[in-house]
């Protein structure tokens, strides 16, 4: 009778033991799969991508200023530098179009690039209104004439795209895919709408 409760006493432990490894497994491979990474403080201005000028500066202009990219990428006349934003999912990217810089998008994370209001008391009113094509419902505000874009959301600006003044259509025609946004809101379907 001993020998049995020794038996069935090693068989829980052993039980328990492996149910241990089996959840400590799980816990590891749920951390290691989480995609976010933050690497920065989302409070402080992190970046010199607002000082670029496109149309003006060049590739080495860029790498005096912002250093050199965390990669980059090329097609024809066009190079893509990535810059790191306080989250690893996110990248700053400047694109240059024959060594001279075409245009850059940054992303914000906090109110250090100002309000909506204080780029149209800066700039007019925007030239151009259009709405990002997914389910998060957010603006953009195209001061054509200025050569900058700001994304508009619930929490205030998110993003920023700087280019060199072109017109409404020529603005459409380049960047509505960039910047996924058309002059129609997105009229989702009704399973798909996120209430934040």
């Amino acid at each position: 009778m001993k020998i049995l409760k020794n038996n069935l006493f090693l068989l829980s432990l052993s039980v328990f033991l492996v149910f241990l490894v089996f959840l400590i497994v799980v816990f590891i491979s749920i951390g290691k799969s989480s995609k976010t990474t933050i690497t920065g403080n989302f409070n402080t201005n992190y970046s010199k991508i607002n000082t670029i000028s496109p149309g003006k500066d060049t590739v080495k202009d860029v790498e005096n200023n912002n250093g050199l990219p965390l990669s980059k990428s090329g097609s024809g006349n066009l190079i893509t530098y990535y810059y790191q934003t306080p989250n690893n999912d996110y990248k700053n990217i400047v694109v240059f179009k024959n060594g001279v810089v075409y245009y850059s998008l940054e992303y914000v994370f906090n109110n250090y690039r100002g309000t909506l209001d204080s780029y149209s008391k800066k700039y007019g009113s925007p030239e151009l209104h259009l709405y990002t094509q997914d389910n998060l419902f957010r603006e953009w505000f195209v001061f054509l004439a200025k050569g900058v874009a700001v994304e508009n959301g619930q929490s205030g600006i998110s993003r920023i795209l700087y280019f060199t003044p072109m017109t409404k259509e020529n603005f459409i025609a380049v960047f509505s895919k960039e910047i996924n946004a058309a002059t129609t809101p997105f009229n989702p379907p009704p399973e798909d709408i996120i209430v934040p």
